[in-house]
């Protein structure tokens, strides 16, 4: 035992690993001399604590050796030392190893009722969970110390359960819930090093969530508390560097290369190569961007020595255990010779086995390294592929929808403004759609200028200009300006301020453009019925504002990525993505916060809080020009109301044309264009346009594209599955100009693709050719649809499909004269109503006529085959009076059934 104990103190106070002789001296010293039992377990605390950083088998040799220790004097710490060391297997990642050697602990302390013992175990065994990626396991291990600790007034401990919880709820609020508790503490107590994790952990908590500059600020408060520490070398150095790091991801490099210099000389006090490699990665890429790649190379080539340093400090370690081992030898020589004679062998043996073994480890840890290294570049070209093609992805999407946005509006400004160069609107008419074109011109506009905000945001050209303003005031005018929107959308709209007026410091047209943003996302997904909240709440120096909606809601999962720019939630149509990322841009720049509440089905709640007192601003975003700024509010117009759209439905004789379009302006011009011509029904989306189709059963269909609840490619291969709407012409209007959409619109089975802006007249004649298409179609076998069979009927396979249950069920009924329409129908499972305009469309015939007609068809076939005489033949097809049977022959074929076998078939 005596010898591994020299091996390891020699080892470390002759030539510390990682060269840290100045670094590690004092605290091995105070180690080896400690008289009492207390100041040696406060050494070994310290001493264990800092090797357990970079150089974890030292520091399981180190309590290996407190232990033996402690089984002469301080037998109550044994398991406590343990724990250390089932610490040490966890960062190894020797998982099972550090179970087998926790779990045993855990039993121990339960037997003996150890209260403090079973909550450091638990504690230690929440962090094995951790690892092993388990959350629930984590949460409850870490819950059940936190009750131990609480109940025995360990704060310091307490603080640590607070932060493995929040870890497996990062970057949640949750989170920043449990890691406020810990720094609660530890500012209460004046535990420096719980402060340092608790600010450290929650600057990484914000840099996930993408606020960098608040990362930045706890990263510089938590450097602060370990520059006061002189035993906290290693966790300043990644302090240091975290803020260096902070602006690398800025591409601000002025800014960290100081913090980079000055975490630099820290990271190789302590020894911490790791931190050292991560700051010469940065370096690196700071002169790359800087264009100094002779400088880039140099501090490249620093990093992979700093990564293969650590291979080198093994073997180095290696050969110093040999050679102790050997000064040991020869020390036992001169004690005793017989001794030498006995044991050289044993120590010959011991250093050859132990240097194949260190070769071997080498060895293997070259081979892992490489391995390592080719996975990482493997993982780091992936991940560059992946975030190319998600990029790919998202700007598509985004020019998708940025194209209907314009593509709309100036369909509701062109061709209205075509209509009056052609005279086709008279007085009363051109001013409702002079006032539909000046509103869809602001629209544009304000598309135009929410996308220069975002790009002056971007460029960090957006500054505030605030001022002294009556925010009651401004708000209410906001707010309620949406009051006619509520009417027309027949939703409830409540608003609450508070009694006494707030008079405070804001950008005025930044602060109106966040309310109404916000205000116009709640009204486009509330439904009919459905209600919209704003409450207004003065706080203490800011303003909090809440909006909510009972719209459909957001899915958790989406919840972190809905201020993300270009993100739109799955299964909504419409907008272009830059909305909310503008909102939440601008409320930043105000240094406010904005949350969201949602879940699916629920509806959605955002939640602001804005500074509004003068010293949370700088001279330089005060306006002092005393300019007022002139501030537009664009809201989206709820368009005409369902009852104004009715009034375009025209005669009930012309052909009947469903328009599926959920801009209400645009469904009313395109009815007015189509209303001379045909009769107009009309839809709001694709749920409510199979609704309508299947109830009319129009002779043609126009649908947009993209729109809410159900899109138009969705409804549209829905109605061509569907053999009551099937047969249905569908006409696609959309802002999706490229060949991908049109075959994917045409696949679905459109018959016409429409790109906006159109022409009036052109959709005009494109609808009138698919509808004598179709005329021509039922002419062609009108006069052959009663002998129905698959190889006769020359139409589509579904309508084929259709026809062929029509003929199998009046074939199956021939001779049942009270078969009717209500009986086919019911046999096709369709209404009266649906069945009569599904036969219309296809051959001509109402239901009736066809029953009356394939019954003289199958008549005149048994005739000319003499399967009977003529009243037998009658009642044969259905016919209950030969005479009417005679009259209804006659009427068809020009002569009487008496005739048939006298003519030449």
């Amino acid at each position: 035992m005596r010898i591994v104990f020299i091996i390891i103190t020699t080892l470390l106070i002759t030539k510390p690993a990682f060269t840290q002789t100045g670094f590690t001296k004092p605290y091995w010293d105070a180690y080896n001399t400690a008289s009492g039992v207390t100041e040696k377990r406060e050494a070994y605390k310290k001493l264990e604590k800092i090797y357990s950083r970079y150089q974890i088998d030292t520091a399981i040799l180190i309590s290996e050796d407190f232990i033996k220790y402690a089984k002469e004097k301080d037998k109550e710490y044994i398991p406590f030392a343990q724990l250390k060391i089932g610490h040490s297997y966890i960062k190894k990642l020797n998982l099972e190893k550090a179970s087998q050697t926790l779990l045993p602990i855990l039993e121990e302390a339960e037997k003996n009722n150890n209260d403090s013992l079973k909550a450091a175990a638990l504690q230690t065994i929440a962090n094995l969970n951790r690892s092993q990626k388990n959350k629930a396991l984590t949460i409850k291990r870490a819950g059940e110390a936190a009750d131990i600790h609480e109940k025995l007034k360990q704060w310091r401990e307490l603080g640590h359960d607070y932060m493995i919880m929040g870890s497996m709820y990062k970057p949640s609020d949750t989170a920043l819930t449990y890691y406020n508790k810990a720094l609660e503490l530890a500012l209460k107590y004046q535990y420096r090093d719980l402060e340092f994790t608790a600010m450290n952990n929650t600057g990484v908590l914000y840099q996930l969530r993408g606020d960098i500059d608040k990362a930045r600020e706890y990263y510089i408060k938590s450097a602060e508390i370990m520059e006061t520490e002189p035993d906290e070398k290693y966790a300043l150095c990644f302090s240091l560097l975290n803020i260096g790091h902070t602006y690398r991801k800025q591409n601000r490099w002025n800014e960290a290369e100081p913090w980079y210099n000055k975490a630099l000389p820290v990271c190789q006090s302590c020894g911490n190569t790791e931190g050292e490699a991560s700051i010469y990665i940065g370096l690196k890429e700071m002169y790359m961007a800087r264009q100094d790649y002779k400088q880039a190379m140099h501090y490249q080539q620093l990093q992979f020595k700093t990564d293969s340093l650590h291979l080198s400090q093994q073997y180095s370690k290696a050969n110093l255990e040999l050679e102790t081992i050997y000064k040991t030898a020869q020390k036992e020589k001169e004690i005793s010779r017989e001794k030498e004679k006995r044991n050289r062998l044993l120590f010959l043996s011991g250093g050859l086995l132990l240097l194949a073994a260190t070769a071997f480890y080498i060895f293997r840890n070259k081979q892992l390294l490489k391995q390592k290294r080719a996975k990482l570049l493997a993982e780091m070209e992936h991940a560059e592929a992946e975030k190319l093609r998600h990029l790919d992805k998202v700007k598509n999407s985004f020019f998708a929808n940025i194209s209907h946005e314009f593509r709309t509006p100036l369909t509701l400004m062109i061709g209205p403004l075509k209509q009056m160069e052609q005279g086709k609107l008279d007085e009363d008419s051109s001013k409702k759609y002079m006032k539909m074109m000046r509103h869809n011109g602001e629209r544009l506009l304000h598309l135009i200028n929410q996308m220069l905000d975002l790009s002056k945001l971007e460029s960090g050209k957006l500054g505030l200009r605030v001022s002294k303003t009556d925010i009651t005031g401004l708000l209410k005018a906001t707010v309620y300006s949406f009051n006619s929107m509520a009417e027309q959308k027949l939703v409830n709209y409540h608003t609450h301020f508070p009694e006494h007026e707030i008079i405070g410091w804001i950008d005025k047209d930044k602060f109106q453009k966040i309310v109404t943003n916000l205000l116009s996302n709640a009204f486009k997904f509330t439904p009919e019925n459905g209600s919209v909240s704003v409450d207004v709440e003065n706080g203490d120096k800011r303003i909090r504002i809440t909006v909510g909606d009972s719209g459909p809601g957001i899915p958790k999962e989406q919840l972190d990525k809905i201020f993300d720019r270009f993100y739109q939630v799955e299964g909504t149509e419409g907008g272009t993505g830059i909305g909310l990322s503008l909102v939440k841009e601008l409320v930043q720049l105000h240094k406010g916060q904005i949350s969201v509440s949602s879940d699916t089905g629920r509806g959605a709640s955002f939640r602001l809080s804005i500074p509004v007192a003068r010293e949370f601003y700088t001279d330089e975003d005060v306006d002092i020009s005393g300019k007022e700024t002139a501030t537009t509010i664009v809201i989206p117009a709820a368009g005409y109301t369902e009852e104004e759209a009715k009034q375009a439905v025209g005669d009930s004789s012309l052909p009947t044309v469903l328009i599926v379009e959920d801009n209400n302006d645009l469904q009313q011009f395109i009815s007015d264009t189509l209303k001379k011509e045909f009769n107009v029904a009309l839809a709001g989306n694709g749920s409510e346009g199979i609704e309508k189709a299947l109830l009319l059963i129009p002779d043609l269909i126009v649908t947009d594209v993209m729109m809410p609840v159900m899109d138009g490619v969705a409804m549209t291969n829905e109605l061509k599955k569907n053999e009551k709407t099937s047969h249905v012409p569908v006409i696609m209007l959309t802002a999706k100009a490229t060949t991908e959409s049109k075959i994917e619109g045409l696949k679905t089975g459109a018959d016409d693709y429409l790109v906006k802006p159109f022409d009036g007249d052109e959709l005009i004649a494109r609808i009138q050719n698919l509808i004598d298409q179709r005329e021509k179609l039922r002419e062609l076998y009108s006069k052959k649809i009663i002998s129905i069979t698959p190889d006769k009927v020359d139409v589509s396979s579904q309508e084929n499909v259709f026809l062929e249950k029509i003929r199998a069920a009046i074939d199956e009924n021939l001779d049942n004269e009270m078969f009717g329409v209500v009986d086919l129908a019911n046999a096709v499972n369709m209404s009266r109503s649906q069945l009569h305009r599904k036969l219309k469309a296809l051959t001509g015939e109402a239901p009736n006529e066809l029953i009356r007609n394939f019954r003289l068809e199958r008549a005149l076939e048994l005739l000319q085959k003499n399967a009977g005489n003529v009243t037998e033949v009658a009642f044969m097809t259905g016919f209950s009076s030969p005479a009417y049977f005679s009259k209804c022959f006659n009427d068809r074929y020009g002569y009487s059934p008496t005739d048939v076998k006298n003519r030449v078939v």
